[in-house]
């Protein structure tokens, strides 16, 4: 077997581990759903959030579909797994990049499953979760967090869709596959150009405009809204006093 397939396949039981002791399972069917992979549980997500008739212009309607949803949990997990995404050896390169640039507070922005924070942790930066309070993927990151006894990790919560970052700094800031989910784009921006120390980084991974409503709705909770960042979300970040560092790397002179 390839080192490569070794890894995923330590990975794959570790998470079913975590999975089965999280929602009270045993670990056999949930590593038989992992298996399925990526683009099923993808699926299922759309589904489930079809099915719970969530209102994609109602806010309410949205937080209540990610506070109760578990095939999100499902869903990323198995996105995180996927070896064609590379999902860790981004997390790696990310966290790498920022302590190379010596970089030590670490905030990610709706960080679903906390792979990326855990990561930094691991590093020995001071790391901060941040994602919807009371949702049930962010149960499962606090669960994967407490089992832990080796990282300290920060938590830090929004009960709807506006930022409470608050007088808080960082050197750096991550939004992997977040932004494209919240309906004030611009709002959140802000924020995080004021809770960057001078000289801190961010790092943004936006998948505007993809499988939203309007583009074949495989990720409903995509909002259409966001379609326009695709243009105008460079423009933006200069004009909030971001500099582009290249490779995706913005900089808060």
């Amino acid at each position: 077997m390839e080192e490569a397939e070794q890894v995923m396949l330590m990975n794959t039981e570790q998470r079913a581990v975590e999975l089965g002791e999280f929602f009270g399972m045993d670990p056999e069917p949930v590593y038989a759903r992992l298996a399925k992979g990526f683009w099923e549980n993808h699926a299922l997500v759309a589904e489930d959030f079809n099915e719970a008739k969530t209102d994609v212009d109602d806010p309410d309607s949205l937080l209540h579909w990610y506070r109760t949803t578990e095939a999100y949990i499902w869903e990323l997990t198995t996105y995180h797994l996927e070896e064609g995404f590379n999902y860790t050896g981004m997390c790696d390169g990310i966290v790498s990049h920022a302590k190379n640039a010596g970089k030590t507070s670490f905030l990610s922005l709706g960080d679903g499953i906390g792979d990326l924070v855990i990561r930094a942790a691991e590093e020995g930066m001071a790391a901060t979760y941040h994602d919807l309070e009371g949702s049930r993927t962010a149960e499962f990151a606090q669960f994967r967090f407490n089992r832990r006894d080796d990282l300290t990790i920060n938590t830090l919560f929004t009960d709807n869709f506006q930022p409470v970052l608050g007088s808080r700094k960082f050197d750096v800031i991550a939004a992997l596959d977040f932004l494209e989910h919240v309906p004030n784009v611009e709002v959140w921006a802000e924020a995080i150009y004021k809770a960057l120390k001078k000289g801190g980084l961010f790092i943004p991974q936006n998948a505007f405009a993809c499988g939203d409503a309007e583009n074949g709705n495989s990720i409903p909770m995509h909002l259409s809204v966001n379609n326009h960042w695709v243009e105008d979300w460079d423009p933006m970040m200069l004009d909030l006093g971001f500099t582009t560092t290249g490779n995706g790397w913005w900089s808060k002179p």
